[in-house]
């Protein structure tokens, strides 16, 4: 591999440079406060000090979950918003603690109750999870996220049809906020039958943000070692160009036992279908290979990146798509730094 292309790879990456594996990056200040992480106006990650990319280590297998949006009702309150139901937070019926929700729906008629709105990165990873309850007049059940550009209007709703239940039920959805999207929130949508009035009850309703941990600065501005070990030169690993079906396809392992320093991982789906990506490690090239990181989601046109620690020297990938890819190819590569 010449120099030039290793410099045409590294330029590929940084022009279409998004936050590791399709999650949103935040970082923590030193007074403990989080603070999402600052791009410049092309996307770039803002850094205080000299930058040496190897030295920025960030492990694919460390996630940090940051709460964004939690009602259990405890206050005897809530700050959900209602369309053709009215709602009440009551004592008689809950599932944890001393109160919930009850929202009741007009008989025939379809409405719903919706959280405050909580920011998000195209790209960033939700996890919500909540604790719901039907009589037997509600004939269905819908959970949507709502997902808001900056103006407020809305750009997506994605919907989950729920299992009406007399008795409590916890369900959990894990989502990724789409491109330009800019605020979500969720809906808990209810239909009644032509009978009576229904009723729904909902409690422990929770909302995280997934993504990893990286120290920044008072202005969220990354932190990185301005002392070079490595060497500045990079070693391009190429696993080929790849078509996915609903087959997956593993690659031949790569071992990366050479190269002690920090090894970059990065997935580039040129198809004309949603890929995804699982990533194993294992010690040798003949020992146990495990999962480092599941269900990389690749949207067609995506690059993403991600810094792996030299804890995983072999490396191998497992990739497929739900329906088979008719253009262009999957092109992982791995670039590594020599000590």
């Amino acid at each position: 591999m010449s120099f030039a292309e290793v410099v045409h790879i590294l330029k590929k990456i940084y022009s279409k440079y998004q936050v590791p594996f399709g999650i949103a990056i935040w970082g923590f200040a030193p007074d403990g406060t989080a603070k999402e992480i600052l791009v410049d106006s092309q996307g770039r990650i803002i850094v205080t000090g000299e930058v040496n990319v190897p030295n920025v280590d960030i492990p694919l297998s460390s996630l940090q979950v940051t709460r964004v949006y939690e009602q259990t009702f405890e206050d005897g309150t809530t700050d959900t918003t209602t369309s053709n139901v009215t709602q009440a937070v009551q004592s008689d019926v809950v599932y944890a603690g001393t109160y919930a929700l009850q929202v009741i729906v007009p008989a025939g008629q379809t409405g719903y109750v919706e959280t405050p709105t909580r920011p998000v990165s195209p790209g960033q990873q939700v996890k919500f999870s909540f604790a719901h309850r039907e009589d037997e007049n509600i004939v269905g059940v819908k959970l949507a996220v709502v997902w808001y550009r900056p103006n407020m209007k809305i750009i997506a709703v994605d919907e989950f049809d729920l299992t009406p239940s007399t008795s409590w039920q916890i369900d959990s959805r894990v989502v990724t906020a789409p491109q330009n999207s800019a605020y979500m929130a969720l809906r808990m949508e209810a239909t009644a039958s032509d009978l009576a009035d229904g009723n729904v009850y909902l409690d422990d309703m929770f909302m995280d943000l997934v993504g990893q941990i990286i120290r920044v600065n008072e202005e969220g501005r990354i932190l990185v070692s301005s002392e070079s070990t490595v060497s500045t030169m990079p070693h391009l690993h190429l696993f080929g160009e790849f078509t996915t079906t609903t087959t997956p396809v593993e690659t031949d392992p790569v071992d990366l036992t050479a190269f002690a320093g920090p090894k970059m991982l990065v997935l580039y789906n040129g198809q004309d279908v949603v890929a995804y990506v699982d990533v194993y490690a294992s010690l040798t090239i003949g020992g146990v290979f495990y999962p480092v990181r599941t269900g990389i989601r690749l949207e067609p046109g995506d690059v993403k990146v991600g810094i792996m620690r030299d804890r995983h020297p072999v490396i191998k990938l497992r990739m497929w798509s739900d329906v088979q890819a008719t253009e262009g190819s999957l092109q992982p590569a791995l670039i590594t730094w020599s000590l």
